[in-house]
């Protein structure tokens, strides 16, 4: 049931009441005073059963209402809860980049040898993606072919023992 038609339901209940105090209050007219003193302690327990419905019925309403004034509220926050996680992500990528470029940086400048220097900064950058193998293609321009492959790879442990990679052919 959808709640305009328990409303409708608890008014029509409220106005049953009511009709039945009436009628109670035009029958106890023609009653004794016994009479007329039992009948009103009926009507007094009505008219209390009355208010409680009446109670529950501006409970509801309250309720429909808050529920319509505070949802618009309630999308905002949400969209403001959404942006913010958005945001703390991207922060989060983009600490783990500048810290993925200082370790680089920092392994190129430690090392004297160039080839200790590109495996460091290859294993960083497989950590930071995920890649299990990467392989150093050097820049040849004085060739046909610009990219040379160099004997200069990274393999993780956990690939590596699972597969037995090849190497590539040295490519000139």
């Amino acid at each position: 049931m959808t709640l305009r038609y328990v409303g409708v339901l608890v008014i029509l209940a409220a106005l049953a009441i009511i009709d039945t105090v009436i009628l109670r209050e035009a029958v106890i007219a023609k009653k004794s005073d016994a009479q007329y003193e039992a009948e009103s302690e009926k009507r007094t327990a009505d008219i209390r059963v009355l208010q409680n419905y009446l109670l529950v019925f501006n409970l509801f309403i309250l309720l429909i209402s808050a529920m319509t004034v505070f949802r618009p509220l309630v999308e905002k926050i949400n969209l403001f809860i959404a942006a913010q996680r958005q945001a703390e992500r991207a922060l989060r990528r983009q600490t783990s980049v500048q810290q993925m470029l200082h370790a680089i940086t920092a392994h190129a400048n430690k090392s004297r040898d160039e080839r200790q220097s590109f495996a460091s900064c290859l294993a960083e950058v497989c950590a930071f993606t995920g890649w299990p193998i990467g392989h150093i293609y050097l820049v040849d321009r004085k060739q046909s072919k610009p990219l040379v492959s160099s004997d200069i790879w990274h393999i993780s442990i956990a690939w590596a023992t699972k597969r037995s990679p090849r190497a590539t052919p040295r490519r000139r």
